[in-house]
């Protein structure tokens, strides 16, 4: 077991637990009403939210090596040039002006863990975190996982990717050709295991080293029961819960809060959060699309991924 890692009153009393604040990982894989979940969470008074610091150190790594072929450094210090270059990419990607040194691995550990505010929400996807970069978890943080099966995550992540490289003038020959577009061979970013896997990998390891019941959140569960998933969630990690979190005010200004790689980065991506960004509930899943109707990319990173999904949905909590 981890030394660094704070594991107490994970059955503790819901007020007590609220009254002392609590620092919280939301982590994921794309597609996972994510976005919605965590402006949710936003809307808790003396709620501070960071969103997705790991995935865009990941995303940056990826476009280097995409495009030089370097390996990204650790470190800023002494590395600046290759940095410069870094963020230069990862601001292209995003359509948004990205801050180098949030977008720096070594970095994450201390910003995180210097982060103000009585409670502090973390968003963050599984595939930022690797064996390699898993040092860089802050201490004091609770890990929690929010799940949804692969038949609506990478069916909707394939259109979504697609529309943004599309978007951003970054796709050309039979990848923008929306029938030809592979989602392993055309994304650049893509891991084995299409993502999900990532958050199987992550949570095995908490399990193993952090806590040995992290909580796991099924999607669809909260859709169709957010009342009870929530007030369930917020016990378990010491939120405090109330009425209000099931219905939000619709605007953009909550979101202008969170702490991005780039102040406007959210903003700039709305082939990825434009619906959950604007939302002011939870709304019950839509109809899934039939598996005949799905391209062959996806139905290949289906039936590769369904067992990861499965053994943690098992796990699951349960209103």
């Amino acid at each position: 077991m981890a030394n660094g890692h704070e594991n107490a009153n994970i059955n503790g009393n819901l007020s007590a637990e609220s009254e002392k604040g609590a620092r919280v990982f939301l982590w994921c894989s794309p597609r996972t009403v994510s976005t919605a979940m965590t402006k949710c969470m936003s809307f808790i008074d003396g709620m501070v939210v960071w969103s997705e610091p790991f995935v865009y150190s990941f995303l940056t790594m990826k476009e280097l090596k995409h495009a030089t072929g370097q390996d990204i450094p650790m470190e800023l210090e002494g590395n600046e040039e290759i940095f410069a270059k870094a963020t230069e990419l990862i601001s292209k990607m995003t359509g948004s002006n990205v801050y180098t040194e949030r977008i720096v691995y070594s970095k994450l550990k201390g910003r995180l863990e210097a982060a103000k505010g009585k409670y502090v929400f973390v968003k963050d996807m599984c595939l930022g975190v690797s064996p390699k970069t898993r040092r860089y978890l802050p201490d004091g943080y609770r890990h929690t996982f929010l799940i949804r099966t692969p038949e609506r995550t990478l069916y909707s992540f394939r259109n979504s990717y697609y529309k943004h490289l599309l978007s951003h003038g970054q796709l050309s020959g039979d990848a923008a050709d929306p029938d030809k577009f592979h989602l392993m061979h055309d994304c650049i970013h893509m891991n084995p295991g299409y993502y999900i896997k990532d958050v199987y990998d992550l949570w095995k390891y908490v399990r193993e080293e952090i806590e040995p019941n992290p909580i796991v959140i099924d999607a669809d569960d909260l859709l169709n029961n957010p009342r009870g998933i929530l007030r369930k969630y917020c016990e378990l990690v010491g939120l405090p819960f109330s009425e209000s979190l099931l219905q939000w005010d619709a605007s953009l200004d909550s979101i202008k809060t969170w702490t991005q790689c780039a102040d406007d980065q959210i903003m700039q991506m709305i082939d990825f959060y434009g619906r959950a960004m604007q939302s002011s509930s939870f709304l019950p899943p839509s109809k899934p699309v039939p598996r005949e109707k799905m391209t062959p990319d996806v139905i290949e990173a289906i039936d590769e991924t369904m067992k990861y999904f499965e053994e943690m949905y098992e796990h699951r909590i349960k209103a």
